[in-house]
């Protein structure tokens, strides 16, 4: 199923909301909306830069109704600004001669685990500002 302009203007806005209640300031955000391959959506950070880059799919798959897209576009902008929140770790433990499959395995641990519990707990947080 194609993505709409639609869909890629909600996850503009879900990934402010985000950066917004991270406090993620010293970042300069920019988004495309392109053929990312098997992902919804991905990011690219340059912390030298001190800027990030969304990308949302044009094309996705998800065999959902097309009702449950809102709630898959929610929760992969939460998905991408969390590795945003989290990419110094990783970029600190990778100076430490740790593999890239071990941090990147690492992140997604904690991102899972903030999604089962910090995300089901923002349900008040997402009405007023959603």
């Amino acid at each position: 199923m194609k993505t709409t302009k639609k869909d890629f203007e909600y996850f503009k806005k879900c990934v402010r909301k985000y950066i917004k209640y991270y406090g993620l300031k010293r970042y300069k955000v920019f988004f495309n909306r392109r053929d990312i391959g098997d992902n919804f959506a991905k990011y690219n950070l340059s912390e030298t830069s001190k800027t990030v880059l969304f990308s949302f799919t044009t094309d996705y798959n998800l065999n959902s109704p097309r009702a449950e897209y809102k709630d898959w576009i929610k929760g992969s902008a939460f998905h991408e600004v969390t590795h945003v929140l989290i990419a110094r770790l990783g970029a600190i433990a990778g100076a430490r001669y740790i593999g890239c499959d071990e941090i990147e395995e690492a992140e997604h641990d904690i991102i899972r685990t903030l999604e089962n519990t910090l995300l089901q707990d923002l349900t008040k947080w997402r009405e007023k500002n959603f």
